[in-house]
């Protein structure tokens, strides 16, 4: 099985921006309330922990006819599909992600249960050749 996680290069870039327009309107509202500068400097925290949450949490994997995302932490799988039972892959790039070469991935199966109907793999590296490997993936377990 190939595994792939959340792009580092993108995770950075956007943590840098968040944490830097944190410091900007900390500069700004200082002078005004202590208490809205405190409550600004916490949200500054909050970009460190979408990073770390992102790239630890999860993994997204497929190979072996099948589809998986599962945590990393506890190795348990949350969800689970064949492959054959894709439909569609699509590909979807801010304008970030774009500069990071990350995107976001949907895969849409023909699950029965709402929870497999759709698998949301959010800013993976070089998303376009995962997409395309999803479709060959794909297609081979519906040609055999």
């Amino acid at each position: 099985m190939k595994s792939v996680a959340c792009s580092r290069k993108y995770l950075f870039a956007r943590s840098v921006m968040e944490i830097g327009l944190t410091a900007a309107l900390l500069c700004a509202v200082a002078w005004f309330d202590w208490i809205v500068a405190l409550s600004i400097a916490l949200l500054a925290v909050m970009p460190l922990w979408f990073l770390w949450k992102c790239r630890t949490m999860y993994r997204f994997a497929f190979g072996n006819g099948q589809i998986r995302t599962h945590k990393v932490f506890t190795n348990h799988v949350d969800i689970s599909a064949p492959a054959h039972a894709i439909q569609s892959v699509a590909v979807y790039q801010g304008v970030v992600e774009s500069i990071c070469n990350a995107g976001t991935i949907e895969i849409d199966t023909s699950g029965t249960n709402l929870q497999n109907a759709k698998f949301v793999w959010p800013h993976l590296p070089d998303p376009d050749s995962v997409a395309s490997e999803l479709r060959m993936l794909a297609s081979g377990a519906n040609d055999g």
